[in-house]
């Protein structure tokens, strides 16, 4: 993976978001890579990400909202596996409420969005649940993190390094 781009044009949110999705966000620092080039300014928080925080004109979401991170992983024989984490905050000062979703299909088929009155919007945890059932939806991040190391990195010895290894 080569990511090129001018500074502030959102290569290390794109790593951020791979790593909060293949570690359910356990203790991550985002943007490490300004305090790494010298910053003195703390990283995002993952409030203000789904507030959509802006310096200039506050938090575009103060009542809160839900966002997800989601890759699609392919198996050497050519079978997808959709991985993603969901993530809701009432306002920008409250703890996230995260879940995580692992399943044997295209990204495309995980139904993120629902329509409603006002258009489309993302699918809170409940929603989700209720829209896969048991097949896939992990309402904790543990149980999320535990199906991630068994499936994908040989158990959680290998996940806590590989944690680890990320935070680096």
């Amino acid at each position: 993976l080569i990511m090129l781009g001018d500074n502030a044009s959102g290569k290390t949110t794109v790593l951020d978001a791979i790593h909060y999705v293949l570690t359910a966000g356990e203790d991550m620092e985002f943007n490490a890579a300004a305090r790494v080039s010298g910053s003195k300014q703390q990283g995002r928080r993952i409030q203000s990400i789904i507030t959509r925080y802006n310096v200039d004109t506050g938090h575009m979401r103060p009542s809160g909202g839900v966002a997800y991170a989601a890759l699609e992983i392919m198996s050497a024989g050519r079978r997808p596996t959709s991985v993603a984490i969901g993530m809701s905050v009432n306002s920008p000062e409250e703890q996230v409420t995260r879940w995580g979703i692992i399943r044997d299909c295209y990204l495309e088929e995980i139904p993120f969005l629902v329509k409603d009155a006002d258009g489309e919007r993302p699918r809170d945890r409940q929603e989700m649940k209720k829209a896969l059932g048991d097949n896939g939806f992990y309402g904790q991040p543990q149980a999320f993190c535990s199906q991630l190391a068994e499936r994908f990195l040989g158990g959680k010895s290998q996940f806590a390094d590989f944690c680890r290894f990320l935070k680096i």
